[in-house]
């Protein structure tokens, strides 16, 4: 109750007075009512009970106030109408005296007991503070009442609420996990037993499932003779502490897990200083399996021992690094090589505080090797490049930006070298005629990301003329960026030596065109001259005869030399466009139109060359001479004579066919005339086969094989190519 009315308890003074005034008032009414009292007795009693009450509520001076009120109001209930104030009984005065000591006794006790009750409830407030804090609650089991009382701070810690759950040892299996219901039961009946004290770990279940874990600790209080009154035991909420333990276990085997697992070698370090405070060494306290596999050390041999055990006479700069961690608190990587083991290893180290520093490592010898390869093949291309004059260029299309190397800068002239250049650098010394194909062509290759080829003239820094061959392609970077990448030569010497062999070339065929020109004239005069030989020899038929048919091949020859210097192709005969000439002149020198023979072409597009051109020209024109002459002794009737040229399976096939009264009987090949012997030997001049066939007429087929035309167009390029250098 005292705890109660210190709810009510007043600190201010107008309230200490009105408290005073009000009990005064209160015990005045209580005095009033008791009116049959006698007034000699102890008139001052009620007001007692106002001072206790004002010293409860507000202290010494307000109970002081109340004393002086009781007393007035006191002494004005032993007033009688006709009182004499000269003469006072001593009986009132006595019973005023002893109200007086009486109320200062009770406002004395009244604020001792005010105190203790403030330090009471501080005291309590403090472990109730101190419980939640600490996630503590006690509790107590009355075992012959069987009545088991909770602190507030259990009532949380539980997830219980005091007005709806009143714990009982009937409902213990409520609040305590199934599975530890047993064993605490166990417990506690054995505490009972002994009267001692116990301490075990049980979870509690929440209403709402969850489960919280707590340390129980208590004792038994029994009497003398040993028989357990009551049972009071405090429970710890432990469940942050068994988190943490749990996420600890789980975090050290996943830790675990990894450390067996990982493929780069992981071991922990702890340095050994010396008496003055300076590294001296360096032990392993653990290793993982990887560590073996890189280093090729046993993990035995390693772990708890001195690197000057395991690896004596190792590098000094491993101590030096590895120290500078753990001083500096800063994580490092090296990538060093060790000579014991001999590797080059990516060492990445941390401090794990104090000496103890770990380190992760990777063997990277492979990975060194083959840069050092790269390097050198590097440098060889860099090299060749340099030698071979031949540049190789990046052009980013978004900055217009170049970066080049090997030769570029010396085919360029730039004596300055810098990472890049932008594309304005290159295009000022590109010929104008050249520059518009240059970037369009750029722009082509960026546009539709294909490759792209091109040379053109530039003019370096020093005014020199260069030609240059440009290759390259558009690419995408792994950024998903795209380039233009390729190389670039120096060609000024080839183009140089490809300029003056088309001179000479054009100057070789000018005089090839003329010296076939004045052969032909000159031919055309001795043609002239047999001609008049002829015409002076009329005595004598066959001189006649024989001299007209020297100049018919003479003519041949001179109209073989016309085709050649009249040709597109130097060297080469269009020897279609020959035939028909050919015939046409024969048609016109040896038939007349009372003879009625019609002479006939029918051939394909020939291009032969010289060699091959000269000497078939002459066969096909005895064979169409000699058909003229000797075929159609009568015989009536259409004469004609066909010459027909035509490929079959890349071999030329040339004929002379005529529709008239056959050889005679007596004609053999191997006949020594001597027209027989030219078209003889000319057919082998060229490889060929001649075929005689007789069949409504004669007709003769030469067949000259693709072999040899091919060899002799390539002697005539050969031969074109060395007049021309």
């Amino acid at each position: 109750m005292c705890s109660y009315l210190l709810r009510w308890r007043v600190r201010s003074a107008a309230g200490g007075i009105g408290v005073a005034v009000a009990t005064t008032l209160a015990a005045a009414l209580l005095r009033a009512g008791a009116g049959a009292l006698a007034p000699g007795t102890f008139p001052f009693a009620p007001f007692i009970l106002a001072i206790l009450l004002t010293a409860l509520l507000a202290g010494y001076g307000a109970a002081l106030l109340a004393l002086m009120l009781g007393l007035v109001t006191g002494w004005f209930f032993l007033i009688e109408p006709a009182f004499d104030f000269s003469s006072i009984p001593a009986q009132h005065i006595a019973s005023s005296i002893l109200f007086i000591m009486v109320g200062v006794a009770v406002i004395v006790v009244g604020q001792a007991l005010v105190t203790g009750i403030e330090r009471e409830t501080a005291r309590e407030q403090r472990l109730a503070r101190a419980q939640a804090f600490g996630k503590v609650g006690d509790w107590e089991w009355d075992l012959a009442t069987g009545e088991i009382t909770w602190s507030e701070n259990l009532y949380r810690l539980m997830g219980r609420d005091p007005a709806a759950f009143q714990p009982s040892p009937a409902n213990f299996a409520v609040f305590v996990h199934c599975g530890d219901v047993g064993r605490i039961e166990s417990v506690l009946r054995e505490a009972i037993a002994n009267a001692s004290r116990f301490e075990t770990e049980m979870r509690g279940v929440w209403p709402d499932g969850t489960i919280r874990h707590f340390v129980s600790r208590g004792e038994v209080i029994g009497d003398r003779a040993g028989k357990a009154l009551r049972l009071v035991a405090v429970e710890i909420d432990i469940t942050e502490r068994r988190e943490a333990e749990t996420a600890l276990a789980n975090s050290e085997e996943r830790y675990r897990t990894l450390f067996n697992a990982m493929s780069e070698a992981y071991v922990v370090h702890d340095i050994v200083y010396d008496e003055a405070g300076n590294a001296i060494d360096f032990r392993a306290i653990e290793a993982n399996p990887a560590f073996e596999t890189h280093t090729g050390l046993p993990r035995d041999i390693v772990v708890g021992h001195l690197a000057s055990e395991f690896a004596p006479g190792g590098d000094p700069h491993w101590l030096h690094f590895f120290a500078e961690v753990v001083r500096s608190g800063q994580p490092n990587r090296l990538e060093r090589y060790s000579p014991r083991p001999q590797l080059w290893v990516d060492l990445r180290a941390f401090p794990l505080g104090g000496p103890r520093l770990g380190i992760i490592f990777n063997d990277v010898t492979p990975r060194k090797k083959a840069e050092a390869e790269r390097e050198a093949a590097e440098a060889r291309l860099a090299a060749a490049m340099q030698v071979a004059e031949v540049g190789a260029f990046e052009y980013d299309p978004v900055d217009a930006s170049v970066v080049t190397s090997g030769s570029c800068n010396a085919i360029y002239g730039f004596t300055e070298v810098l990472p890049s250049r932008p594309l304005s650098d290159y295009l000022a010394r590109i010929d104008a005629e050249d520059a518009t194909t240059f970037q369009a062509e750029c722009e082509r290759a960026s546009r539709e990301r294909t490759g792209f080829g091109l040379e053109h003239r530039i003019r370096t820094i020093d005014g020199r003329a260069k030609w240059i061959a440009l290759r390259g392609a558009a690419v995408t970077n792994p950024r998903g960026e795209m380039r233009i990448v390729g190389a670039i030569f120096d060609i000024t010497a080839r183009k140089q030596t490809e300029l003056q062999r088309e001179a000479a070339r054009e100057q070789t065929e000018i005089l090839f065109r003329e010296m076939n020109h004045r052969t032909k004239n000159n031919l055309t005069i001795v043609a002239s001259m047999l001609r008049l030989q002829s015409s002076a020899s009329r005595d004598d038929p066959n001189i006649r005869r024989h001299l007209d048919a020297a100049r018919e091949r003479i003519l041949t020859i001179a109209e073989l030399h016309t085709s050649l210097y009249q040709g597109r192709i130097l060297g080469e005969i269009d020897f279609a466009d020959y035939i028909r000439s050919l015939c046409v002149h024969i048609e016109s020198s040896l038939l007349s139109s009372e003879r009625g023979i019609r002479l006939t072409v029918e051939t394909e597009p020939v291009s032969l060359s010289a060699d091959i051109a000269i000497p078939v020209g002459l066969v096909v024109n005895e064979l169409v001479t000699n058909a003229i002459k000797h075929a159609f002794e009568g015989v009536n009737g259409q004469a004609v004579i066909t010459v027909a040229m035509a490929r079959r399976n890349g071999d030329l096939v040339l004929s002379v066919a005529d529709n008239g009264r056959g050889l005679p009987a007596c004609w053999s090949s191997r006949r020594n005339g001597l027209g027989s012997r030219i078209v003889q030997a000319f057919v082998r001049q060229v490889g060929g086969q001649l075929d005689v066939v007789e069949e409504s007429g004669t007709r003769f087929e030469i067949v000259i094989p693709a072999q040899t035309m091919s060899d002799a167009a390539e002697r005539s390029g050969t031969q074109n190519d060395c007049a021309a250098e």
